[in-house]
C-alpha cells in the first residue's frame, strides 16, 4: 500500500474558487442547501481554525473549516465553533 502524505496550510492560502470546487466535488453543487450552510449563512470561517491539505503534487484534496455559531438557551447564547 503506498503512503501518502499531505502538508496542512492556512485556509486563507488556497484560492477560493479552488476551495468551492473541492467542495462540490466532495457535497455537490446542491450543498448550499443543506441545514449546516443555512446556519453559518452570513459568517465568515475563522481564518486561526481552518486548514486545507495539498498532496505531494500541492494539488487541494481536503479543507476543514471552522465557523463561530451560538446556541441559545434560557440562560442566553452560548458561543461555539462548527466544524465541517
Amino acid at each position: 500500500m503506498a503512503s501518502t502524505t499531505a502538508t496542512l496550510i492556512p485556509l486563507e492560502a488556497v484560492d477560493p474558487a479552488m476551495i468551492e470546487a473541492v467542495l462540490d466535488r466532495a457535497f455537490g453543487a446542491d450543498r448550499h442547501a443543506r441545514t449546516a450552510y443555512r446556519i453559518r449563512e452570513g459568517m465568515d470561517w475563522l481564518p486561526g481554525l481552518s486548514m486545507a491539505a495539498l498532496d505531494e503534487h500541492d494539488m487541494l484534496v481536503a479543507t476543514i473549516q471552522c465557523w463561530p455559531i451560538g446556541l441559545q438557551t434560557k440562560q442566553g447564547q452560548v458561543p461555539l465553533v462548527m466544524v465541517g
